[in-house]
């Protein structure tokens, strides 16, 4: 797809054809992935409709892998491949595993083929190595547990130029019982319900105002945890599970592609670069529409246009002083709804990273620092459109206190401590911020800006 401003975009449009009975029948039951009908010279009559919901087609894509075929093209071919892992997945039985479309809200589509394997066919393809074959195969091979073990890929090797990732295959987790967004949903509507039950006196909280890392060492009533139930627990193993996935990701020091690098004086005023420009660009378009927005969101917007000066000072701390920090691979588009439960622990899913972004950008090793509190807002971001607007006030509120003080601070520490991903110099650590002090937005309540900054 080609456009007037801007790169050139490649996405995927599988499609197939039904005619005579077939073609009736899709029309009354795909009538919404129906593109076109079709009259053949012989007078044929028959639809072209989305391939995903042909099992034909997926059945096929499922071969592909199995048995590592190739579909020669005109400018290039498709090659499937699978993985050591295929065959522990696929098991000693082969029982017919039809093809069943997940209807999910994704921004790729996603087939079940029984309860063994999960295809995921990426809408948008680029050239060069996929995120989520290199992560995959990366965990894969070290037999992380916490992460599904990929089995196998398509891929599109055109003529000319560099192969492009269409598809991937994992394993399907076994006992899920939904994703973490969900279950976090259903824990707290219990802790609401057993809340009303209470006088308010109950729950009252430290005095004072708190930065949330401090709040970790205070313990949490007995009624408080009898309400919220096990979901304190689940909090804090989750945050060990993101802390297993990151120092996994740091663990081979070798590899090029993942072993941590310093923060570069480079990288440093690159980010610097980065946020100004978008800061420039947010302000001017908030300032456009700030008439335009709601009359009880003007006044908070009209604040942050107050202090564009304050907020532009606090981001040239980034040039002005040097981080003494790593940087590694992450799992770049981290949220609730990118966790799977089990009943028992957590399955973190979907390397792919933000389809919106390119490939390249994907693949850039972040602050490995920052990346729970990098992560905080999408882990507690909900889905548009499927929950009310009270309700999700509620439960930010209430699971953000429960992440952030419970499970990240244990990922914070974790990460802190462990020798790998510790500054180097900690003599200089002291003078300078580290990377989750340099991109802070505020200090704790009482601590000034020459001490150790948290991030917000």
């Amino acid at each position: 797809m080609e456009y007037t401003d801007g790169d050139p975009e490649i996405y995927v449009m599988p499609g197939s054809v039904a005619t005579g009975e077939a073609a009736e029948e899709v029309k009354t039951k795909l009538l919404d992935v129906s593109v076109a009908q079709l009259h053949a010279e012989d007078g044929t009559r028959g639809v072209l409709y989305s391939a995903i919901f042909d099992p034909a087609f997926g059945n096929a894509l499922f071969s592909a892998i199995l048995r590592r075929r190739r579909f020669r093209g005109r400018s290039g071919e498709l090659v499937g491949s699978h993985t050591r892992a295929f065959r522990a997945a696929w098991g000693e039985s082969h029982p017919d595993l039809g093809p069943a479309v997940l209807k999910a809200e994704q921004s790729n589509t996603s087939i079940v083929f029984g309860n063994r394997f999960i295809l995921k066919i990426y809408r948008r393809a680029e050239p060069g190595i996929h995120p989520e074959i290199e992560i995959g195969t990366f965990l894969t091979e070290r037999n992380f547990p916490y992460s599904a073990p990929l089995t196998g890929a398509i891929e599109y090797r055109p003529n000319d130029g560099e192969p492009m990732t269409i598809a991937s295959l994992h394993a399907f987790v076994q006992n899920q019982q939904g994703d973490a967004w969900n279950y976090t949903l259903d824990s707290l509507s219990q802790f609401f319900e057993a809340a009303l039950a209470r006088k308010e006196s109950d729950f009252t909280g430290p005095d004072g105002s708190h930065h949330p890392f401090d709040l970790r060492k205070v313990e949490v009533p007995a009624h408080v945890h009898e309400s919220i139930g096990s979901y304190l627990d689940s909090a804090l193993l989750l945050g060990r599970r993101v802390a297993d996935l990151h120092l996994a990701l740091s663990s081979d020091t070798i590899d090029p592609r993942f072993a941590p690098e310093p923060f570069t004086d480079h990288y440093r005023h690159s980010i610097f670069h980065s946020v100004m420009s978008r800061s420039t660009e947010t302000f001017q378009l908030l300032r456009q529409r700030l008439k335009s927005l709601p009359a009880s969101v003007q006044a908070d917007a009209q604040k942050v246009l107050d202090r564009r000066e304050d907020i532009r000072a606090r981001a040239r701390l980034i040039s002005e002083r040097r981080i003494y920090s790593l940087r590694t691979r992450v799992h770049d588009d981290l949220g609730l709804n990118r966790v799977l439960h089990t009943g028992k622990d957590f399955v973190i899913v979907d390397f792919e990273g933000h389809p919106l972004q390119a490939t390249s950008e994907r693949r850039i090793k972040r602050l490995v620092l920052r990346v729970p509190i990098r992560r905080r807002g999408r882990l507690l971001r909900s889905t548009p459109g499927r929950h009310g607007a009270a309700g999700n006030h509620e439960c930010t509120g209430i699971l953000g206190a429960l992440l952030v003080q419970l499970g990240f601070c244990y990922v914070l520490k974790r990460l802190l401590r462990h020798p790998r991903l510790k500054p180097a110099d900690s003599t200089k650590r002291s003078r300078a911020p580290t990377a989750a002090g340099a991109l802070s937005s505020r200090t704790s309540p009482g601590r000034s800006e020459s001490g150790t900054s948290q991030t917000s």
